[in-house]
């Protein structure tokens, strides 16, 4: 069997339409590098079957008031210090409450034991005197939910009304991979 012969002939063009030509092909290839890194977290905890990962994908479905159920602290104030904790990839975080939402009461200053969100490579550590509206769970291996300036006015939108049907109500997660089918 015999193919067919294909003829191909070079185009020439000018040197300003080979760069605009390059330039074009070097921002797609860019934006792909990029949409690729920035899916990789999700397609990493997808992937990995942990029960981290299970679980923060259950959490993220929960309605505020399960979130509430789910967390140990909601708070906002301020980052005393964050300091490494004697178990590696945790640090100790101390903040100086300035309104407590879940628990309705506590201490004006906290220490929590938390993940270190650097360590896991999913941001950087707070900073000393940064301004927070934080979530931490009652599951030890879940990252703090953090929030910063205008996102703080929003959420709090969203968490206050909640705060009354939270009472009583327990979390409906495990912590463990099973989350991941609620």
């Amino acid at each position: 069997m015999r193919l067919p012969t294909v003829r191909m002939q070079r185009q020439s063009c000018d040197s300003g339409s080979a760069g605009k030509l390059w330039s074009a092909a070097a921002l797609a290839a860019g934006a792909a590098v990029v949409a690729g890194l920035l899916a990789l977290p999700f397609w990493a905890d997808g992937a990995n079957g942990s029960p981290e990962a299970a679980n923060r994908g259950a959490r993220d479905k929960l309605s505020w008031a399960g979130t509430i159920a789910c967390s140990q602290v909601i708070a906002e104030g301020n980052v005393v210090s964050v300091r490494d904790a004697r178990q590696a990839g945790r640090v100790i975080l101390t903040f100086a409450v300035d309104d407590w939402l879940w628990p309705a009461k506590g201490k004006k200053r906290v220490s929590l034991d938390v993940p270190d969100p650097a360590a896991q490579g999913a941001y950087e550590r707070w900073k000393r005197g940064e301004h927070l509206l934080i979530s931490v769970s009652k599951f030890p291996d879940q990252l703090v939910s953090d929030y910063r300036g205008s996102q703080i006015k929003r959420v709090r939108a969203q968490i206050e009304p909640e705060l009354a049907k939270a009472v009583g109500k327990s979390c409906s997660l495990t912590g463990t991979d099973q989350d991941a089918n609620k």
